[in-house]
């Protein structure tokens, strides 16, 4: 895993990158499917954005939809990577963060 650090124009430390880490999430094997598995992962980032937080804090039902909609199709490929388990824990987070939606 290589990590690059961002810098602003006055190079000031902003972040950083992590090079192949989803190679290192637990569940990860050399025969999983990776092209499943980065396509769900790139849906979940894509709810990692401010915009999509702050209608999830007013309970948006269109949130809510597209974080189901991912759930399900996790729990299909559940069984072709077990990497999706962990974007499952955080559906999961997300729903009882934001939508009091618990799981026994």
């Amino acid at each position: 895993m290589i990590s690059i650090f961002l810098l602003s124009d006055d190079l000031s430390y902003c972040g950083f990158v992590l090079t192949n880490a989803i190679n290192h999430i637990p569940g990860n094997i050399e025969s999983s499917d990776k092209q499943v598995f980065n396509l769900l992962f790139s849906r979940m980032l894509d709810l990692c954005n401010q915009e999509f937080y702050d209608a999830m804090d007013e309970k948006d039902e269109y949130c809510l939809n597209v974080i189901n909609a991912l759930e399900k199709d996790c729990l299909f490929y559940q069984s072709v990577d077990n990497r999706v388990l962990q974007i499952i824990e955080f559906i999961k987070n997300i729903k009882y963060t934001f939508y009091d939606i618990d799981f026994d």
